[in-house]
């Protein structure tokens, strides 16, 4: 089946197999240098995006004939849709760090606590990869429903988030030569050019070590939700 002929019937079927709370799409995106097809799942209840690449899964149709309705089907499963809304994997809670005003204007029926400007959102881990995480977010009927609070949301998540996207530390400078690798154009910027020169200065002697301040990005492993890792308890100190 040709490529295009069989974009249209996954999208088809998981469409049909899912109901019309979701909306399917096969969008284009540009995440690599290249860009990719990814079917992408749209949760209009819970307002909830999932994606996964299109070419592994139009690989597995080529080489071993499974035909869309089939691959449909375990896109359906590994998403975890239709499964026990009042559910909650204890062992895949996690949270992350979002913005308070966008937290508080769309999304509905969430549990969360503040943090400084920020919020703390809690979620389900359905499946991760290196580079990419599927994942459902709590709502407040499913915390009811499972008869937990928001304290023990967090005392799950500061289990849990470390172990799932562990932090990672790294000189600022490690960190700058690599965004610059990744997007050369920021050399254009100014304030990028003078932090460049401070950084070398120091390395070659130019500006002595007392009056260089060190700095430091925190992150997780793959960057994914880096900001988060200043939650983890007792890393900060």
């Amino acid at each position: 089946m040709e490529y295009t002929e069989f974009k249209q019937k996954l999208v088809s079927n998981l469409q049909d197999l899912i109901g019309t709370r979701y909306l399917v799409s096969v969008q284009k995106t540009d995440f690599t240098e290249n860009l990719e097809d990814f079917v992408v799942i749209f949760d209009s209840s819970e307002l909830v995006m999932r994606c996964s690449k299109m070419a592994p899964i139009y690989e597995i149709h080529t080489n071993h004939k499974v035909p869309p309705a089939v691959l449909a089907s375990a896109l359906k499963a590994s998403f975890g849709i239709g499964e026990d809304s009042g559910s909650i994997n204890k062992s895949r809670v996690f949270y992350r760090l979002e913005n308070l005003e966008h937290v508080q204007k769309e999304y509905k029926d969430i549990p969360y606590q503040r943090f400084l400007d920020l919020a703390i959102v809690f979620y389900i881990n359905l499946a991760c990869t290196e580079d990419s995480i599927q994942s459902r977010r709590i709502t407040n009927s499913m915390l009811r429903e499972s008869k937990l609070s928001i304290s023990d949301l967090m005392s799950l998540a500061n289990k849990n988030t470390p172990q799932m996207f562990p932090y990672t530390l790294r000189p600022m400078e490690d960190a700058a030569l690599d965004i610059l690798d990744n997007n050369p154009s920021l050399l254009n910027d100014p304030k990028v050019r003078v932090s460049l020169m401070l950084m070398f200065g120091k390395e070659v002697g130019l500006i002595p070590e007392e009056e260089y301040t060190s700095r430091y990005v925190l992150s997780c492993e793959g960057n994914l939700y880096g900001s988060t890792a200043i939650l983890y308890p007792e890393l900060l100190g």
